[in-house]
């Protein structure tokens, strides 16, 4: 191995290393034919990789998780909206959206052919909703190809809520996906709501004066 520099009295030599033991040997040799061995044992651990958890929930259709929670390695400097497109496309979904990933993203609605055609609202859930004539609940006001803002009701859309590292709580967001950038441990939860928050915990995020529903869907 050649020394990657030299001073005026050490030279500098960069080794690569791989996971577990490596052996290092090092002979050094004079001008009078003198020599010198010596033998390491280096044990390499690899940083772990940061990561941050996020998932995609329709419970308030009746259709649960439309992706999972997906860990994915953190990229320092990239906003959620970036891993958010990414992962919707890596599960066959399009996003539909305001701005650009990097300024001023708005989620307005996710694409999947026939990914919505079997929606069923729990029961409570939509009994509660048609006792609000404010929300102007129609079924027919969805389809079976997409999701998105004023679905099913004129409060409805998609918002998402952060669990930082250590934490036991979930809060929603009060500003754009492009402007939060996420830190390791972080689990995400994109959510589907029917009525501005109110049926999944994040009501008062959306600036009103209405308390949280006595349930989450």
């Amino acid at each position: 191995v050649s020394p990657e520099f030299t001073d005026q009295t050490k030279s500098y030599f960069r080794l690569p290393l791989v996971e577990g033991e490596n052996m290092i040997q090092i002979e050094l040799r004079d001008d009078y034919g003198n020599s010198s061995t010596r033998t390491f044992s280096i044990f390499c651990t690899p940083p772990a990789e940061e990561k941050i958890t996020i998932s995609v929930e329709a419970s308030t259709l009746g259709l649960g998780y439309l992706i999972a929670p997906t860990e994915l390695t953190l990229q320092p400097g990239q906003p959620i909206s970036v891993y958010l497109s990414q992962l919707l496309q890596a599960n066959g979904f399009s996003d539909e959206y305001d701005g650009t990933l990097e300024n001023g993203y708005y989620l307005k609605r996710i694409h999947r052919e026939g990914a919505f055609a079997s929606v069923n609202i729990p029961e409570t859930l939509l009994n509660k909703i048609q006792s609000i004539p404010s929300l102007f609940y129609n079924a027919a006001n969805s389809s079976p190809d997409s999701l998105g803002e004023f679905d099913y009701t004129q409060a409805s859309g998609w918002m998402l809520c952060v669990r930082s590292q250590g934490s036991s709580v979930y809060e929603y967001l009060q500003t754009g996906l492009s402007a939060l950038i996420p830190s390791s441990g972080d689990h995400i939860r994109l959510r589907f709501t029917l009525a501005n928050g109110l049926d999944i915990g994040g009501g008062p995020s959306t600036g009103g004066t209405d308390e949280n529903w006595d349930q989450e869907w």
